[in-house]
């Protein structure tokens, strides 16, 4: 078994900012996977832990899913991972277009069904919940008589492993007060490797660029208009977004042993279409009210936490265009340096 990896495609200029803590902005990806010595991770590690660029840290002790390491930093601007086994790093980037656009969007959703009296919740975003945790993507506080305290978080992964998902999710409700967690898990497919590593493609992509005058933003919705949400994306002739499919799934806590449990099965929320039925359930239920969040006997909080889920998928739209336009542009970007374009 073999890993792919991207050590040819990095320049070394793209190399160096990775030892000086940067994800490279014209690096076409939100992963890079490199060979590395065990000496060379941990000097990736201080980089990364000294610079702007906040991350988490998984240490994964081999190929086992229950093997994983314990989350020791906490950021949502990328993750970092050894792999013992084949003595590799990857660096993933996470704050992207369709990460970042669900947690808006479910914030926003959220804050307009709270309760208005007492208005006692407010949502935080990439802000830490205890030392000891992983800071969730999202988390709704609530200003109780005994402070304010967090009583749900969120995270949203876009081409993360499954597993991690859900680890985090747990380990976040480990935390006393922390009463409900949505894990939302986005999968794009095939996964994402820059087309341009490829000749052929640099010769299709150069001269459509070559034939048109349109800004790449218009040429995306001429080609997303009238297609399904969850289709690729295509510019210059090349697919730059894969077709995305999402899940969501919420985990509550045990009433009378306090371990954590799932309040819903895993519910697919966007997906692909067959003989014309969706696969995907168009509004799941996250089988939570307010009142499951707070220690309250207050009527104000018996509200259900029910999405509109067609405006999650619409912004997920919005995002996948965004998205297939920072990865063509970094992509192209990164061959005018190398004079190939």
């Amino acid at each position: 078994m073999d890993m792919s990896m991207d050590d040819e495609f990095l320049s070394q200029e793209q190399r160096d900012q990775l030892f000086r803590g940067i994800f490279p902005a014209d690096y076409s990806g939100e992963v890079i996977s490199i060979k590395t010595s065990r000496a060379e991770y941990s000097r990736l590690f201080e980089a990364f832990e000294k610079s702007t660029n906040k991350f988490v840290f998984l240490f994964l002790l081999s190929l086992c899913a229950d093997a994983y390491g314990e989350i020791y930093r906490r950021s949502q601007s990328a993750v970092l991972k050894f792999d013992k086994t084949f003595h590799t790093t990857s660096i993933q980037l996470r704050q992207v277009s369709i990460h970042e656009c669900v947690i808006s969007n479910v914030s926003a959703q959220l804050r307009n069904l709270m309760p208005l009296r007492p208005k006692r919740f407010s949502f935080m975003k990439n802000t830490e919940i205890d030392d000891d945790l992983p800071d969730p993507d999202l988390q709704m506080v609530w200003r109780s008589n005994m402070g304010v305290i967090p009583v749900l978080a969120m995270e949203v992964g876009f081409s993360q492993p499954s597993l991690d998902l859900e680890m985090t999710i747990r380990k976040l409700l480990q935390k006393a007060s922390v009463k409900v967690g949505i894990l939302v898990d986005i999968k794009e497919s095939p996964s994402y490797k820059n087309p341009l590593r490829n000749e052929q493609n640099i010769e299709i992509c150069k001269a459509a660029m070559q034939a048109s005058t349109d800004k790449p933003e218009l040429l995306i919705e001429q080609y997303c208009a009238g297609r399904e949400l969850f289709s690729p994306v295509v510019l210059y002739g090349i697919q730059w977004v894969g077709e995305l499919t999402a899940a969501v799934q919420v985990f509550g806590k045990d009433s009378v042993t306090g371990e954590v449990v799932a309040r819903t099965p895993r519910v697919p929320a966007k997906g692909i279409k067959q003989s014309g039925a969706p696969i995907y359930e168009a509004y799941p239920s996250l089988n939570t009210k307010f009142s499951d969040c707070v220690d309250s006997d207050d009527e104000a909080y018996n509200v259900d936490l029910a999405l509109t889920w067609d405006d999650v998928r619409d912004d997920l739209d919005i995002a996948k265009r965004m998205l297939a336009r920072k990865r063509c542009s970094a992509a192209v970007s990164q061959l005018k340096k190398e004079g190939k374009i």
